[in-house]
C-alpha cells in the first residue's frame, strides 16, 4: 500500500523517512525538466535530505507516482480537480461541455484518475452510438472480380494463373483515424497505474478497437476535423487527446509500472480559459482578441532582429481605436506584492502598442483562497516621468466565471470580458 501525500501548488513539504531509489532519482529528474536547457525552469523540485524528501510545487498539479509514495499536487481553487476538467474544456473551445457531460467521477482528488473515468465514460458510450466508418482503398488478388482490375499488377502476379485476378476496390472499415487515436490512447493506459476497475474498463474497451482498427503510430495527436459524421468523437478524443499528450513521452512507463507522473500546468489553462472567454464574449467586430502573437521588431540591433515578445493577449477595440494589453498571471496577487519583473514586462509590452504619452495594462489573476471575490486595483507606474502609466490588477473568480458559463448569464459574462480590459 502506497503512503499518499497531498500538496497545493506553490508550496512546500518535507517527507520524512523516505528515500529515492536510483531509478526513481532519474525519473523525478527526467519529468521535472520543462527545457533541459533551463534546469531553472521546473514542474516541481525534489531535494533530496539526509532525514528525507523535500518536495517544493510549482504551477503544475497533478499526480506523481512513486514505488511506495503518490503526491498529489492540488489547485488551491479546486481541490476535487473537477473545475480544472470544466476550465481544460472551456478553454479548448468546448463552450458547452456541460450538455455532454456522462455521470462521472466528480469529488475525486486525482486529476489522472478523473481524466481516465471521463475519457472510458465517453468513449463507452461513443460505442453504444456506433463507431464510424469510411472507405479506404484495397489491393488484393481474388478469385472474383472486385471494383477495378488492376491490369499492370494482374499481368506481373497472375501470370499463367487464371484462377486468380488482382483488383483494386473500396472497402467500408472501421480502421480510420478517428477509431485509431482511441485504441493508442487504451494502450498507452495498460501501463499506467489504474483502480481495478479501471484497469477491467481500459482492457473491454482495447480488446473491441483491437478488432476494429489498427492503432495510431505518430507521435504527435492528429488534427480531425469535426463535422455532423463524426462530431459524436469530439469528447472521447478531448479527453484522449489530454491523456495522449501526457503519456507519450514517458517512455519509462513501458520499462516500469511502478513510476508514473501526470501533471498540467495551470499558467497555460488559466491564459487559454481567459482568452477564450474574451473571444467569446467580447461583441465580435468591434472587439478582435489575439492570443501569443509573436512581436519581431519590438527589440532591434542596428536595425536587426535581437529579440521578440510574446504578449499572453492583445485586445484591439476599432469603436475607439485602443489597443489593450493584458498578462495573465496565475498567482495569488490578492495576497502577495506584483513582482517587479511582471511590472516591467507589461509595461514594455503596454508602451508598444500604445503610442501616446501614457500607457495602459491588464494583469488578470485568479481568486485563490484566503480572498473573498472579484477585486480590481492600480498600480502607477514612472508618475514623475512624461511616459507615465497605469496597470490595473483585475481578479477573476474562477468558479463564480464557470457558474455563469454553465447558466449562459451572458449578461454577467459580458460584464466581465469588460472589466478584464478595463471597461
Amino acid at each position: 500500500m502506497k503512503d499518499e501525500i497531498i500538496l497545493q501548488e506553490y508550496n512546500e513539504h518535507f517527507i520524512s523517512g523516505y528515500h529515492l531509489t536510483t531509478q526513481e532519482r532519474n525519473y523525478l529528474k527526467e519529468y521535472a525538466y520543462i527545457h533541459t536547457n533551463k534546469p531553472w525552469e521546473q514542474r516541481f523540485f525534489v531535494d533530496e535530505l539526509r532525514e528525507g524528501l523535500r518536495v517544493r510545487t510549482t504551477s503544475y498539479v497533478g499526480i506523481i507516482e512513486l514505488e511506495r509514495l503518490r503526491i498529489i499536487i492540488q489547485p488551491k481553487f479546486d481541490p476535487t480537480f473537477a473545475q480544472v476538467i470544466d476550465m481544460m474544456l472551456y478553454a479548448q473551445g468546448n463552450a458547452k461541455w456541460w450538455e455532454q457531460q456522462t455521470v462521472g467521477s466528480a469529488g475525486h482528488n486525482n486529476l489522472f484518475i478523473l481524466l481516465v473515468t471521463r475519457f472510458i465514460e465517453e468513449t463507452e458510450l461513443l460505442l453504444r452510438k456506433g463507431l464510424k466508418k469510411d472507405y479506404i482503398e484495397e489491393d488484393d488478388n481474388l478469385r472474383h472480380v472486385r471494383g477495378r482490375i488492376s491490369i499492370k499488377e494482374n499481368a506481373l502476379k497472375n501470370y499463367n494463373l487464371p484462377t486468380k485476378i488482382y483488383c483494386s476496390y473500396d472497402e467500408l472499415v472501421n480502421n480510420i483515424k478517428e477509431n485509431q487515436v482511441i485504441l493508442r490512447v487504451l494502450e498507452l493506459l495498460t501501463v499506467t497505474v489504474l483502480t481495478e476497475k479501471l484497469k477491467r474498463q481500459v482492457h473491454k474497451l482495447r480488446t473491441q478497437f483491437e478488432i476494429l482498427t489498427n492503432t495510431y503510430q505518430g507521435n504527435k495527436w492528429p488534427h480531425i476535423i469535426y463535422n455532423r459524421l463524426n462530431d459524436s468523437y469530439k469528447m472521447s478524443h478531448v479527453f484522449g487527446k489530454m491523456l495522449f499528450e501526457n503519456l507519450f513521452l514517458q517512455n519509462y512507463m513501458k520499462r516500469q509500472k511502478n513510476y508514473f507522473a501526470l501533471l498540467v500546468n495551470m499558467n497555460e489553462i488559466f491564459e487559454q480559459f481567459v482568452g477564450e472567454l474574451l473571444k467569446q464574449y467580447l461583441q465580435k467586430g468591434t472587439f478582435k482578441v489575439m492570443a501569443g502573437k509573436r512581436i519581431t521588431d519590438a527589440m532591434l540591433l542596428d536595425g536587426e532582429r535581437y529579440r521578440d515578445i510574446i504578449p499572453d493577449l492583445v485586445v484591439q477595440d476599432y469603436t475607439r481605436n485602443v489597443v489593450t494589453v493584458l498578462d495573465t498571471k496565475y498567482k495569488g496577487y490578492d495576497l502577495k506584492r506584483v513582482s517587479t519583473e511582471d511590472v516591467f514586462q507589461l509595461s514594455f509590452y503596454a508602451q508598444y502598442y500604445q503610442n501616446g504619452e501614457n500607457y495602459a495594462a491588464t494583469i488578470v489573476y485568479p481568486v485563490f483562497k484566503g480572498t473573498v471575490s472579484e477585486s480590481r486595483r492600480i498600480i502607477e507606474t514612472n508618475k514623475r516621468a512624461k511616459n507615465s502609466g497605469l496597470i490595473y490588477l483585475q481578479s477573476i473568480h474562477i468558479m463564480q466565471t464557470l457558474e455563469w458559463i454553465r447558466e449562459m448569464d451572458k449578461k454577467s459574462l459580458h460584464s466581465l470580458a469588460l472589466r478584464l480590459i478595463g471597461y
